[in-house]
């Protein structure tokens, strides 16, 4: 009787009902802080690169903004990558996994 109250709970459930009910793994710390950083610090300087083009403001040294645009774009690409990724595993969305990303969590490290 159980087994079959298990099974019609589970049919009858809605989608991100059911995602909701499977058991998450934490993301790695480590991983997660510079995935994060990356993507705020990117997302800062990008910012901050287009305002100075913007407005001509900041130091009159020839193509400034572009400078820090392009350092904003090398920071923001590969943190905006991993926090997706590692968001997707979070989320436990089909062909995520917390292993596509670099990890900075490893034994070695330590």
């Amino acid at each position: 009787m159980v087994e079959l109250e298990d099974r019609i709970y589970k049919y009858w459930l809605p989608p991100f009902l059911k995602r909701l009910q499977r058991n998450r793994s934490a993301p790695p710390p480590r991983t997660a802080l510079a995935a994060l950083f990356l993507t705020t610090v990117g997302l800062v300087v990008i910012i901050t690169g287009i305002y100075e083009k913007w407005y001509d403001v900041g130091p009159d040294v020839p193509y400034h903004y572009f400078t820090l645009f392009l350092l904003g774009f090398i920071t923001f690409v590969p943190g905006s990558y991993a926090t997706f990724n590692l968001w997707g595993a979070f989320r436990r969305y089909p062909g995520f996994e917390y292993d596509q990303v670099p990890s900075w969590d490893d034994q070695a490290l330590t």
